[in-house]
């Protein structure tokens, strides 16, 4: 006679392995943006600060190409989180963590959540309350599930906020039309524009 116990025991032995979770996104908003003098003058500072921090480290490299604008840019594991050069651009430092065991905010072992447990303290030394941390992984005390911004804010602070401006500024800075008399009434009116 089969024990009733038996048969179910015996197919939990060959259970397979529950499938591994999906990577995770996580990091660190800015928020408020930097808009001040004070704020760029802190923001230059930080820069100084993750320079010093990672001048021998090969992973973290500077690019003054990097998306159009430059930056400090770190490969690790096929993700590439960056700090823009420009203060007023910086929304998000974040990457996809491809560990299962990965814990928000702890240091890893040179891996993405050690990059970004290590810049999110430096910002939190210059920045404050202003760093949100983040993670699609829980919704805790002190933590958000996604970000303070989507990623539409994020790409359009990077690529069109201040390319915006210097436009406007371009065209406040004009030189207005300069008309310039003939001598004689029978020549027609010029209009010259600088170039």
């Amino acid at each position: 006679m089969k024990s009733p116990l038996l048969t179910p025991l015996r197919s939990l032995s060959h259970t397979p392995a529950p499938p591994t979770p999906a990577d995770i996104e996580e990091g660190f908003d800015l928020s408020p943006p930097l808009t001040t003098p004070n704020d760029l003058e802190r923001y230059s500072a930080f820069l100084h600060h993750l320079r010093k921090e990672y001048k021998d480290d090969p992973g973290v490299r500077e690019d003054p190409d990097y998306e159009g604008i430059g930056g400090i840019v770190f490969d690790v594991r096929g993700e590439h989180p960056w700090i823009p050069y420009d203060g007023r651009r910086f929304r998000r430092f974040s990457a996809t963590l491809h560990s299962p065991t990965s814990t928000p905010g702890v240091r890893g072992a040179g891996g993405a959540d050690d990059y970004l447990a290590r810049v999110e303290g430096i910002a939190r030394h210059y920045f404050g309350h202003r760093v949100h941390s983040w993670s699609e992984a829980c919704e805790t005390a002190g933590w958000r599930k996604h970000g303070v911004y989507n990623w539409m804010e994020v790409r359009h602070a990077v690529l069109h906020v201040f390319k915006e401006d210097e436009e406007r500024s371009k065209h406040d800075n004009k030189a207005p039309e300069m008309a310039v008399d003939a001598p004689k009434a029978a020549q027609p009116r010029v209009v010259v524009r600088p170039a």
